[in-house]
């Protein structure tokens, strides 16, 4: 199996498309070299690269059941 630290979160996915993983790469040649390494992994067809010009928003934090406010 291919081996690889870039992934920064993975997700399964419901349609269209089976997983989403999001990855941080330093410039187009770092991003061509994580593609390739998917490439690699047995069972991947394709792949379908969105690449982020800004981040609007972006936390770790989940919104707390039962409507309690979270402390920060």
């Amino acid at each position: 199996m291919v081996q690889f630290s870039e992934p920064t979160s993975v997700h399964y996915t419901a349609g269209q498309d089976s997983y989403l993983v999001k990855v941080r790469a330093e410039d187009t040649e770092a991003l061509q070299h994580i593609l390739q390494q998917f490439g690699a992994i047995p069972g991947v067809r394709d792949t379908r690269t969105t690449i982020v010009l800004a981040t609007l928003k972006e936390s770790r934090q989940l919104p707390l059941q039962g409507g309690e406010a979270s402390k920060e």
